[in-house]
């Protein structure tokens, strides 16, 4: 039996889910905390001692300029691609050093391949910053898709230990001023939707 961690920021991101078992798969919750560094120690911590198939997170996303989520309902992403960069950065008033990675492309195990093509996610990179952008994002922004708060450090630490990640997000705000109060009016009923398309996919008859 496959084992597939679940990662994500709150319980009500994965409620649904729970040690859920279909056929050959079963999912292991793990409630790794806000923000990437909660979260890389959370999958660190529980990597210690068991060492899943894969691992997933389930979680929100808001949408840059490129790809807004204004007036377009539900939508879900699944990404192995993540950014770390903040505001500052982006605008160039701040930079990293050079042995901090700025990018992780991860490995997309078999289990969320197959979910993400039955759920119908869309393909995007996601952009994972330590605060929620409030500006509204200008040109500077091109290139990035989505943003999250947790993916990066569970990527990061995915990496490390060779092991696949891939990030399944419904997509609940635009970025920018307005961001948080969409997330608060979507988050809950954009969750159970794309964890009802989660368990669909995962009890797809071509599984």
């Amino acid at each position: 039996m496959r084992r597939v961690l679940v990662c994500s920021a709150i319980p009500e991101e994965q409620e649904m889910l729970g040690w859920y078992v279909a056929r050959d798969v079963q999912l292991v919750p793990l409630i790794c905390g806000i923000g990437n560094v909660a979260a890389a120690v959370s999958l660190a911590e529980y990597l210690l001692s068991q060492t899943p198939d894969e691992i997933l997170f389930v979680g929100s996303a808001g949408a840059y300029h490129s790809q807004s989520q204004e007036s377009a309902g539900f939508r879900a992403v699944a990404s192995n691609v993540f950014f770390q960069r903040d505001v500052s950065s982006i605008k160039g008033e701040s930079s990293k050093p050079p042995l901090m990675p700025l990018v992780i492309e991860t490995r997309r195990g078999p289990i969320a391949a197959g979910i993400a093509v039955r759920s119908g996610c869309e393909d995007g990179s996601v952009n994972c910053v330590d605060s929620v952008t409030l500006i509204p994002p200008g040109s500077e922004f091109e290139g990035l898709d989505f943003e999250n708060m947790e993916c990066f450090g569970l990527a990061w630490v995915a990496h490390k230990k060779n092991i696949p990640f891939t990030a399944i997000l419904a997509i609940t705000n635009d970025v920018g001023p307005l961001g948080s109060d969409q997330w608060r009016a979507n988050y809950r009923a954009y969750s159970r939707e794309l964890q009802k398309r989660i368990l669909n996919g995962l009890t797809s008859p071509d599984l």
